[in-house]
């Protein structure tokens, strides 16, 4: 009955419509140009840029005049680009202090939900998955070179695109994307490639962002015009000596704050709005844009938005590092308040440096955006810190990303900046990436210590020029004053190098292992520790803590470089290659590895090899002396005088008090007929070594290109003589 029933519905009656397809949503790409200030654009009236294609995409897109970043520091800015929130409210409140939660729903989250196939390409450190940033990404390349100094470990913006685009193209066309891209050449140190180095001689920051751009022009070409929504932005600006801050992360003003801001693609009419928003708006717009649901939860609006409304910036770097008061802002209309305890009021607008205070004469507005400001309701962040916290108060004075112990006075009482110049311009003086004299950066700094005897950063930094002089026992004693005052500051990471240089390896290793719980972290500290455990004669236990730090940490290449190498020289060469071979697969492997293998490759006959990993060793751990006298074998059997040559000269400089080094060195230079240059090194052989019978027949091969025949024959005979001794039983 029911068959009967549909068979006569079917022939009966017309089938009621299909509904229409819904829209093909487009791509979406964003990208994030890391330090990239707005007023250095084109497209922002910056007559020097060289920003071709973010002014193509701003003059046919919407261009906002006034885009705000939340906080000058690449986590906590990206965890708002991503999130929709704001700082306190995905609770990421410094560089290194907290992961982004999983419970926290990301724009790549929302839009795989929706359908979208996600992917993300980054350049540095700060942006690698392990801070939460992967959340919601079905490729997620983050393969930053593992490097000691790990806070600055970056890749050119070349590669990123590669990997984005690489993605990109195994895509099925019929699945809209979105990507991320994360470009961070425009952060110290500037070091533009050419052509950009030669176009920008005089502003290497002009010429990293032009590389930047020049990287975006890329991706613009390889996405359909029609079909694809850019979102272009930055996650923070750059001081540039504005305010007395070098690069970023202390204050709030505009160099810092005030960053492109540009969307263009389908739907979106090219205009440009001046009212100030938000990086917290990003989330929302992109998803208005694609007809996706609202989140009321979000602190970002969907833009363009003709509501008035506040925005919201802050940094915790003064409190967290000097113990001063942070510096809050507020931007409401055309003025924006930085909230410190004698607030500071502007009118960017009109003053873009930020030079005229007009908090005294403009009181009444003062005092509106301070109650704008107090009404978010934002508590100081939390005493407690997940990740890296004390590493990074130990290791990154100079970049602006130290995160020392949480000032235990309240906000309110704390120093204004303003009666901390002394302090803070000394600090600015002695960066230590950048600081040439030692001795006038000590006597800026002695003052200080005095003066702010509680400021860890003051100590950190004045201990570390005092071993850059090689006065260990001063930093000592400095550091352990100041750990008489504070005993939970990160001074106690900073004894250890004292400690190993004055010999005191014992000391320096209980310290290592006393500072596990909150240093296992930190790659550099995990090598740190197993060195100084093997160099102790603790073998056994280092082998222990290895094993946990595999597990702990995967993907951490130099744990199994450190023992590898310590398998290879103990014998167990069947546990040393597998983590040797993992190792070798960094940019820059550990001291050791490369040799190691290399020498395998010699007892396996296999010279190419051998020699290639010879020269990667070298090129990354240039005082390995064994490492070049291979090398210096490898030419010399090959009849690579230059080779030869170039790698003596090395080992005579390394073991001076070596007669057949210097040997090597002048045979290389006589076999290049560099006579001369071949005299001076043999004369240091000869004092080295008068009666080596190779020293001497070379000797009288010179004289004899020296035109000296008759010496030369002497000396012939004479080299016939030692020889004939030495063989003699």
């Amino acid at each position: 009955m029911r068959i009967a029933s549909c068979l006569l519905l079917l022939a009966g009656c017309a089938a009621p419509p299909a509904p229409p397809p819904p829209p093909p949503r487009p791509n979406v790409v964003l990208v994030t140009m890391d330090t990239v200030r707005a007023d250095r654009m084109g497209a922002y009236g910056y007559a020097a840029a060289e920003t071709p294609a973010f002014d193509g995409l701003a003059a046919r897109g919407l261009r906002f005049e006034r885009a705000y970043s939340p906080y000058p520091l690449t986590i906590p800015s990206h965890s708002s680009i991503h999130t929709g929130l704001y700082p306190p409210e995905h609770g990421v409140r410094d560089n290194g202090d907290h992961v982004l939660e999983a419970g926290y729903e990301t724009l790549a989250e929302r839009l795989k939900v929706a359908g979208y196939a996600t992917g993300a390409a980054v350049s540095a450190f700060v942006t690698s998955r392990q801070w939460g940033f992967d959340q919601g990404f079905d490729y997620y390349s983050d393969n930053v070179p593992r490097v000691s100094d790990f806070w600055h470990a970056s890749r050119r913006g070349e590669e990123v695109v590669d990997d984005a685009l690489a993605w990109y193209a195994a895509q099925d066309p019929d699945q809209p994307v979105f990507l991320w891209v994360h470009l961070y050449d425009a952060h110290l140190p500037l070091e533009p490639p050419e052509p950009f180095a030669t176009r920008h001689a005089e502003r290497p920051y002009d010429g990293e962002i032009a590389y930047v751009d020049a990287q975006l022009a890329r991706l613009v070409a390889a996405f359909p015009e029609e079909d694809t929504l850019f979102v272009v932005t930055a996650d923070h600006g750059e001081s540039n000596g504005e305010h007395g801050e070098r690069d970023h992360g202390l204050y709030v003003y505009d160099a810092t704050q005030r960053v492109p801001l540009v969307i263009a693609g389908p739907g979106v009419d090219a205009r440009v709005r001046s009212e100030a928003v938000s990086l917290v708006d990003i989330v929302p717009t992109v998803l208005a844009a694609l007809a996706l649901p609202a989140d009321p939860a979000l602190s970002g609006v969907a833009l363009p938005s003709e509501a008035p409304r506040s925005i919201y910036m802050e940094s915790w770097q003064l409190a967290n590092r000097f113990g001063i008061a942070p510096h809050l802002g507020v931007v409401v209309g055309e003025h924006k308040l930085i909230g410190t305890p004698r607030a500071e009021l502007y009118a960017p607008v009109s003053d873009p440096g930020e030079v005229q205070d007009l908090a005294s004469v403009e009181a009444e507005t003062a005092a509106r955006l301070r109650d704008a400001l107090e009404a978010f309701g934002f508590e100081p962040p939390s005493v407690a810190r997940d990740a890296l916290a004390p590493e990074t108060a130990e290791e990154l004075a100079a970049l602006g990303y130290v995160a020392g112990t949480r000032p235990d006075t309240p906000v309110g009482e704390l120093p204004d900046p303003k009666d901390r110049r002394d302090l803070l311009d000394g600090l600015h003086a002695t960066n230590l990436r950048t600081t040439k004299s030692v001795d006038e950066a000590i006597a800026k700094l002695e003052p200080l210590v005095t003066q702010y005897p509680t400021v860890p950063e003051t100590r950190l930094r004045l201990a570390q020029f005092y071993m850059r002089k090689g006065d260990a026992k001063a930093a000592e004693a400095l550091i352990s004053e100041g750990l008489a005052l504070d005993a939970g500051s990160a001074l106690r990471m900073a004894l250890v190098g004292p400690l190993l240089k004055q010999g005191r390896l014992p000391e320096a290793v209980e310290l290592l292992l006393g500072l596990r719980e909150d240093y296992d972290y930190s790659p550099r500290f995990r090598v740190q520790l197993l060195t100084s455990l093997i160099a102790s004669g603790r073998g056994e236990e280092m082998v222990a803590i290895a094993g946990e730090y595999l597990e702990a940490y995967p993907r951490d290449l130099e744990v199994p470089g450190v023992l590898g190498v310590y398998f290879a020289r103990t014998g167990a060469e069947a546990r040393a290659w597998p983590l040797l071979e993992r190792a070798a697969q960094g940019e820059k492997p550990p001291p050791d590895v490369a040799f190691a293998l290399g020498m395998r490759a010699l007892a396996m006959e296999q010279p190419g090899p051998a020699q290639e990993l010879m020269a990667r060793e070298v090129a990354h751990h240039p005082l390995n002396v064994r490492a070049r006298r291979v090398l210096a074998r490898m030419a010399r059997d090959a009849s690579d005088w230059e080779g030869w040559a170039e790698h003596t000269r090395f080992l005579v400089r390394q073991e001076s008090a070596d007669a057949l080094v210097w040997l090597d060195h002048a045979q290389a230079l006589f076999n290049l007929k560099r006579y001369e240059e071949a005299r001076t090194a043999l004369d240091r052989a000869l004092v080295l070594g008068p009666e080596v019978p190779e020293i001497v027949l070379l000797d009288a091969n010179l004289l004899a290109k020296e035109g000296k025949r008759e010496q030369g024959l002497a000396r012939f005979e004479e080299a016939q003589r030692l020889q004939k001794a030495r063989s003699a039983p």
